[in-house]
């Protein structure tokens, strides 16, 4: 029967005993690996040959089956915006939830397409749409404001609790390497300060949290 074997090198998911050497599934297709002398149990065989240059066992006719729900499926991508992008983060900035916990107020759907078409997509600005597996799950970006570099993001809150935006703050920092870098957060957004906090940034403690709008917010830095 076949056995789980992992190793740093080689996508190894299985291998299979036979008389002097075991068969390997490796990039895609099955290998025969020899043991030769000296070969001892949790080394990789000494050489390996083609599947085609052996006879396969019964039960290596077919590659080992992967769990559909792998963590592959949930991989992270921060990839560049697309024009199909925006509608999606249209309706999370309508979401009553998340604009209570930004403290942000929603824009129209004229003024929001303007806005970000004229606006954040600009070429001095690094934005990125957040896909988690092959779901559009928010955006995040930097821009300069007031002679300061500044970054956030936007995830949609039916993928809050997740991790979602430690993980893509974590990956964005290193595509934008302008250090200091600072962002603009709610005193009660609580969830927003701490990821902030998890990727290295601090509170600037001589900025005042009012501002003319009435909202009280926190400035954080990094670097």
């Amino acid at each position: 029967m076949p056995t789980r074997l992992f190793t740093k090198k080689h996508d190894v998911v299985a291998r299979f005993g036979v008389d002097n050497g075991v068969f390997v599934w490796i990039d895609g297709r099955y290998m025969f690996g020899a043991l030769g002398p000296g070969w001892r149990r949790g080394h990789f065989p000494r050489f390996v040959m083609p599947e085609q240059d052996r006879t396969l066992p019964p039960f290596a006719s077919r590659p080992p089956s992967r769990r559909k729900t792998g963590r592959s499926l949930f991989r992270m991508i921060l990839r560049n915006v697309t024009d199909e992008d925006l509608p999606i983060f249209f309706e999370h900035q309508r979401d009553p939830e998340a604009l209570r916990m930004a403290a942000f107020s929603s824009r129209e759907r004229d003024a929001f397409m303007t806005h970000w078409r004229t606006r954040v997509l600009r070429p001095e600005n690094v934005t990125r749409t957040i896909v988690m597996g092959r779901v559009v799950v928010g955006n995040i970006g930097s821009w300069e404001q007031d002679a300061k570099r500044f970054v956030g993001y936007w995830i949609g809150r039916e993928h809050w609790g997740k991790g979602i935006a430690t993980r893509a703050l974590s990956e964005f920092l290193v595509l934008e390497p302008t250090r200091p870098l600072h962002a603009w957060v709610a005193l009660h957004n609580l969830a927003s300060i701490r990821v902030l906090e998890k990727c290295g940034f601090h509170t600037m403690l001589n900025e005042d949290p009012h501002h003319p709008d009435g909202v009280a917010e926190v400035l954080m830095r990094l670097g």
